[in-house]
């Protein structure tokens, strides 16, 4: 019997990122699930019950912020740790975001390697 994977949810609409991301993900032998936007992952958080949820606050109508805003409004005990993409983030935008509650910030572009070991270093915290 093998161990249960963690469940990331994956949450981009810029296919030339979701389909690399997705594949460097599952193949590091996480349960990925994508969404293109932020209503529909919301809608999909409570069955899915993520450890990790990756954001691109850059989603059309503002709805990457609308994720952040939402899980950081959780119960400690039921929030799963936030990794955030964004453009071009320099320190200070970076101290932001995680003023905000993400574990961490990924800026674009990025190699899937570099996520694939934030989402591993986010998921082995606390």
């Amino acid at each position: 019997m093998s161990a249960q994977r963690q469940r990331v949810l994956l949450i981009v609409d810029d296919l030339g990122v979701v389909w690399p991301a997705r594949h460097a993900l599952e193949a590091a032998c996480y349960e990925v699930r994508w969404y293109g936007d932020g209503k529909t992952a919301l809608n999909a958080l409570d069955a899915f019950a993520p450890e990790l949820v990756i954001v691109d606050v850059m989603l059309p109508g503002g709805g990457g912020w609308t994720v952040v805003d939402t899980i950081r409004a959780l119960p400690q005990a039921e929030r799963p740790r936030l990794l955030v993409i964004s453009e071009a983030v320099g320190l200070e935008q970076t101290s932001r975001i995680e003023g905000l509650g993400a574990t961490a910030v990924i800026s674009r572009p990025f190699e899937v390697d570099q996520l694939v070991a934030q989402v591993a270093r986010a998921l082995s915290r606390g």
